[in-house]
């Protein structure tokens, strides 16, 4: 794809040392000021590091060919980037408006399903990421036993279809669920139907590209993730703060998606005690705690995160979550569980809610107060 010269440089090693430069560079920039340096961020940092080289190959150089397209899982329990939510199973895919294609498959269980398409990269700084097309799936037509298929191109076709506008370059889907151990995930594929012959041989063009925008990936990714963990933990410490409209639409791409967002710091034996009544006109909120690379904890053995169907509800709607490394033993109370950290990002997401975000006023309180002390949904104003 990139020419001789791109071959020349596969051949001679050239391109792996250079990529191998930029890998130890990246690796020098988890060290950054500021950031945490308790055993366990560090040795989350270098995780971070695997996990990201594990996506961006993924995603660049076993499905980077818009001509060949394939769907990877780009968000689970082991890979994890961008402040992950943990009820959502995200699926990526490079395309183009040059060609057509055949998106299928069943739509499985979860509450909300959402299809995007993409422009640009997080990778490229001067240009970041826009929004083509976003659709819910349920919007299309789907059979009574949860099939569907809807077409992707430039120029419109008759049924289910998405259009691929001037430079669409990557497809999401995204599911989210309200109990990812009991409901049942959809299954997609996705396939060109311009093209009645195989796919060629692998490029090494390709592959040398490839090398150079997986170090652009992470660099872009780093960069963005680690900007914003600095202002929570250095401006937003013990609260959230609503997210930023533009700045959403831009990085996450999601129309109805608002966050509430901060930093938590706790010395031994507090609590973070959060209360709130989650508005009534939004469907679907969800709560998480993160680490400093963009990571959600370890919710595979650790309770950190909850939503609107999982917490617990007082007599009154309101919610008590409590962060802390122990278990409060506070009835009616939802804990969420700090997984060994003592810091890191907190994150409210309100799906489908109009008007500014809440954001809930946390109490640092010892945790052996927590059982008997008052419910009081105080949030900051907007």
């Amino acid at each position: 794809m990139d020419g001789p010269r791109s071959d020349e440089e596969l051949a001679s090693g050239r391109a792996w040392s250079a990529f191998c430069r930029e890998l130890e560079e990246i690796g020098h920039e988890l060290l950054r000021p500021g950031a945490p340096a308790e055993p366990v961020d560090v040795a989350e940092a270098y995780r971070f590091l695997t996990r990201m080289l594990r996506s961006a190959f993924e995603l660049t150089l076993e499905g980077g060919d818009a001509s060949k397209p394939l769907l990877v899982t780009s968000l689970h329990e082991t890979l994890k980037l961008g402040w992950d939510n943990p009820d959502n199973i995200h699926l990526n895919a490079y395309v183009s408006e040059a060609f057509r294609y055949r998106l299928y498959g069943t739509r499985g269980d979860a509450h909300t399903v959402s299809i995007a398409v993409y422009g640009g990269s997080y990778g490229k700084k001067e240009q970041g990421r826009s929004t083509v097309a976003f659709v819910d799936l349920d919007d299309f037509e789907i059979g009574p036993d949860g099939r569907f298929e809807i077409e992707l191109s430039a120029t419109e076709q008759p049924g289910n279809w998405i259009e691929l506008g001037p430079g669409s370059t990557t497809l999401m889907i995204r599911q989210t669920f309200w109990d990812r151990t009991v409901e049942t995930p959809g299954r997609f594929r996705l396939e060109r139907i311009d093209r009645s012959e195989p796919p060629p041989p692998l490029d090494p063009g390709f592959v040398a590209a490839s090398l150079r925008r997986t170090a652009r990936y992470i660099r872009g990714s780093n960069r963005l993730f680690f900007d914003l963990s600095d202002h929570f933990r250095n401006d937003v410490l013990n609260r959230f703060e609503p997210s930023d409209p533009v700045r959403m639409a831009k990085n996450q791409g999601i129309p109805y998606n608002q966050l509430s967002s901060g930093w938590w710091r706790l010395a031994e034996g507090e609590a973070a005690v959060v209360d709130f009544v989650p508005p009534a006109e939004c469907p679907y909120w969800m709560f998480v705690l993160s680490n400093y690379w963009g990571e959600s904890f370890d919710y595979g053995n650790h309770r950190i995160h909850t939503n609107a169907r999982l917490a617990p509800r007082r007599p009154d709607g309101g919610v008590r979550l409590v962060v802390s490394r122990r278990d409060p033993g506070a009835p009616g109370a939802q804990w969420i569980d700090a997984a060994g950290h003592d810091e890191g990002v907190w994150q409210f997401r309100w799906y489908h809610l109009d008007g500014v975000p809440p954001c809930p006023r946390p109490r640092i309180v010892p945790l052996a107060d927590v059982p008997g002390l008052p419910f009081r949904p105080d949030v900051d104003p907007a």
